[in-house]
């Protein structure tokens, strides 16, 4: 449930976003589409996959493998689908 309040607050934020930038005139897709602000962003964007390559996705990976996969799902989830199928 608590997911789900953050989720739409989260929408209404955005919406909210949007609306007070049409309202001072600031066109979204025409800042998006300024040659300054693609190549930001594309930097930015190279910036976060090297961090990821680097160091995020080893940890993140095991964490998925040894933790989510191995505990959660084979140990917890499995055998309560098995017996909910029963």
């Amino acid at each position: 449930m608590n997911r789900q309040r953050g989720l739409v607050k989260l929408v209404i934020v955005i919406v909210i976003g949007l609306i007070v930038l049409g309202y001072f005139g600031l066109d979204l897709k025409e800042i998006l589409q300024k040659p300054v602000v693609h190549n930001n962003l594309v930097y930015v964007w190279n910036f976060i996959v090297i961090v990821w390559n680097r160091f995020i996705e080893a940890p993140a990976t095991w964490i998925w493998r040894e933790i989510f996969i191995e505990i959660i799902w084979d140990k917890l989830l499995l055998p309560l689908i098995t017996k909910a199928k029963a």
